[in-house]
């Protein structure tokens, strides 16, 4: 699998197109330096490569060109940067390894290949936001070897220079194929093929002994989602009635499992399987399909049992990216569309009574997007808490008036950060890829509405005054979202 060019996501809607522009610092007053962070971003004469910035335009620079033939990671897709024992791990591609686990410690000379999957140029690692993933005291992540097209589970211990793959040693039933990985207390729980169950839930303690079945009875169908012990996904399974298909949850103690939302279809619950169900304050909001002619939808929330899942209210239509809600004093912030608002903020304490309308960011049946864009969505985007308030994008579909907005939790304290006019190119747009470090909160951006633009990197303190612009890239003909930010390990 080699991940050489960009490409459109037409699944989850994304689109952008960058080119023209000019990279580097805008003039301005010089930023002071805060804590640093680690990123991805493409300029014409590297490709896609690893970057890392303090803060200021002369403290932003290439740590390493992991691919001297230009594109070490996807542009049009999110990179999972997973810290472990004192390191970022990540997949990227060069052309002598293809696409595999690298990690960094923040230099050059730091940044390194954990481990060539599938030897030669083919690829081994496989792209997931799940993976690499931490749980216990191990890190997990999914590749491929040159043999065949099973994507396994291996595993890497704390101070480990080589990981292992899980299946080696393996007695039991599983074939090795696996996906979905997802942390539980110290173990990890993830789908795998097995023999006689096909498809089936396992979980694992990081050992080809600790490996054994978590669910019995259920044909999985999605990704997983873990909670208070109990695993949550789309399946079919037997029930007292027969066959029933919809959102099970496995209790992973006993692998007994229960049937909470019935189904007719399995397009019938929207969440995002790259992202998985997301739990604020015990629940995890889902919006499901209940019929047609006409059609209809609800909007859920569910606790992993059957008394604490039910329906809140009406939707129109579904979002698609409930996934990004977010828990906020004490709430569920999310976006969501009534028919008469378009997509716009909504709140929930986790009842029917409690779940409405927050306030209309833009007026009319247009909808203001928080959190998403329908013409860019970021599986990074979202909601992102940082020093007492609430960050998202909104105000719009289009890019001109999807800028960034910040809440305190009161309707009246919910307003753009920068109080610029629709459309005004001085102001952040389409703001993504939240990262907090000390003082500073990060994020990706963009100033034009119309082709050529660059992508840029911000950083705020929560003022309006304090909102600046740090660096901007230009990607030449291509589009640059600077998908991933992380804080750099490296003080």
């Amino acid at each position: 699998m080699r991940i050489l060019a960009p490409f459109i996501w037409l699944g989850m809607s994304l689109w952008m197109a960058c080119g023209g522009g000019s990279g580097g610092a805008q003039s301005q007053t010089a930023l002071p330096a805060t804590a640093p962070i680690l990123f991805t971003a493409g300029d014409s004469v590297h490709g896609v490569q690893l970057w890392t910035s303090d803060g200021t335009p002369q403290g932003t620079r290439l740590v390493k060109q992991i691919n001297p033939a230009g594109w070490a990671f996807p542009n049009s897709l999110a990179t999972t940067f997973t810290p472990f024992d004192g390191k970022v791990y990540f997949p990227a591609q060069d052309p002598d390894h293809g696409y595999e686990l690298w990690r960094s410690d923040g230099t050059a000379a730091g940044t390194q290949l954990v481990v060539d999957a599938s030897p030669g140029p083919s690829s081994g690692a496989l792209h997931d936001l799940r993976q690499p993933c931490v749980a216990g005291t191990n890190l997990y992540f999914l590749a491929q070897t040159s043999s065949d097209s099973y994507g396994y589970l291996w595993r890497l211990g704390p101070r480990q220079d080589a990981p292992v793959r899980l299946l080696d040693g393996y007695q039991g039933e599983w074939s090795g194929d696996a996906s979905s990985p997802v942390p539980w207390n110290s173990e990890l729980i993830f789908h795998g093929g097995t023999a006689t169950l096909g498809a089936a839930v396992l979980r694992t303690d990081g050992t080809p002994s600790g490996t054994q079945l978590a669910a019995t009875g259920l044909l999985p169908m999605s990704a997983l989602a873990a909670h208070e012990g109990r695993a949550l996904f789309l399946a079919t399974g037997d029930t007292a009635g027969g066959q029933g298909f919809g959102l099970w949850s496995s209790d992973l103690a006993t692998g007994t499992s229960q049937l909470l939302i019935p189904m007719t279809d399995w397009i019938g619950l929207h969440w995002d399987n790259q992202v998985g169900l997301r739990f604020n304050d015990g629940y995890a909001l889902v919006e499901v399909w209940e019929g047609a002619m006409p059609d209809r939808y609800g909007l859920w929330r569910t606790d992993g049992t059957p008394e604490g899942t039910f329906r809140l209210v009406d939707l129109a239509e579904p979002t698609g990216f409930i996934a990004q809600a977010c828990g906020f004093q004490g709430r569920t912030w999310f976006a969501a569309n009534d028919g008469l608002h378009g997509v716009d903020l909504w709140v929930t304490d986790g009842t029917p009574g409690g779940t409405q309308l927050f306030k209309e960011l833009t007026t009319g049946t247009d909808g203001s997007f928080p959190g998403m864009s329908a013409a860019f969505t970021l599986p990074t985007g979202g909601f992102f808490e940082f020093k007492g308030r609430l960050y998202f994008g909104g105000g719009g579909p289009n890019l001109e008036n999807h800028v960034l907005w910040v809440s305190d939790g009161t309707p009246d304290g919910t307003r753009r950060l920068i109080g610029l006019p629709d459309g005004d190119a001085r102001a952040p747009k389409l703001p993504a890829a939240f990262c907090a470090v000390g003082d500073a909160l990060y994020f990706s951006a963009q100033t034009r509405g119309d082709a050529p633009f660059t992508r840029q990197l911000w950083r705020t303190d929560g003022t309006p005054e304090g909102t600046r612009q740090v660096t901007a890239f230009d990607f030449g003909e291509y589009w640059n979202p600077i998908w991933t930010l992380v804080p750099n390990p490296r003080p």
